[in-house]
């Protein structure tokens, strides 16, 4: 039997003739095909242990990856951490505080004062109108932020406050949905002493933990304008870790 890549992580044996199966995190993207690959079992069939053994083998071969694990109270950090992973938990603020702002994540800090303004006026704090109406103003008032050092988004907003840009009432309106909402705390950097996130070799883990994360039902256009806040901030965690 021939199956599989030339090399990579050993992924099972061929039931005909005992054949390794070598998967590769390259061989596609080389070989100019879509790097993907799904596994579809039933539950309880092992998939699971498929995916940690895969990428406990890649993290030794020093290949960086990123697992979402979308399932709640599902908690795979131990296999992580014994990988040498990293682990960041939604409902531990903690861990979850900014590691996805995009201050933080992009190199220009201009390209992530721009994200990081659309994020709000995505996470709609306010009604519609209320949105259009201060989307100048937050723009602005991270930009200034951003002028002054700050490394994320909370700390640039609270900058920008503090020298009176921006109105206190529209800064503490955002700081309520980010003590809120976990799923927005983690894309909201509020304290600048907290760890960024730096995804170079072996394991990065995102684990939803004991909050809830909840998607556009399938087939259905996302339209922040009627999604709820759940849905907007699950969506929003979504797009930053893409």
């Amino acid at each position: 039997s021939r199956v599989g890549d030339e090399s990579g992580a050993l992924f099972g044996f061929t039931e005909r003739d005992g054949q390794p199966v070598y998967i590769s995190n390259a061989a596609a993207s080389a070989g100019d095909a879509s790097p993907l690959m799904i596994i579809a079992a039933g539950t309880g069939s092992g998939k699971t242990t498929v995916m940690q053994w895969t990428a406990h083998q890649w993290a030794l071969m020093k290949v960086a990856q990123v697992m979402l694990d979308p399932k709640r109270d599902s908690d795979l950090e131990p296999a992580v951490r014994a990988s040498s992973g990293n682990v960041v938990s939604f409902d531990e603020f903690a861990s979850s505080d900014g590691a996805l702002d995009p201050l933080r994540f992009n190199r220009d800090p201009s390209v992530g004062a721009a994200l990081a303004s659309d994020m709000i006026s995505r996470i709609r704090p306010w009604t519609q109108y209320e949105t259009q109406q201060h989307e100048t103003a937050i723009a602005y008032a991270i930009q200034y932020g951003v002028s002054r050092g700050a490394q994320a988004t909370g700390q640039a907003l609270k900058l920008a406050e503090a020298d009176g840009v921006i109105d206190a009432e529209i800064v503490a309106d955002i700081f309520k949905v980010a003590e809120s909402y976990p799923m927005f705390r983690a894309t909201f950097g509020i304290n600048p002493e907290s760890p960024s996130l730096t995804v170079s070799e072996g394991i990065t883990l995102f684990k939803v933990g004991r909050t809830q994360f909840e998607l556009p039902p399938v087939g259905a256009q996302f339209d922040p304008a009627t999604a709820s806040p759940l849905v907007r901030t699950s969506v929003n965690l979504l797009r930053m870790i893409v």
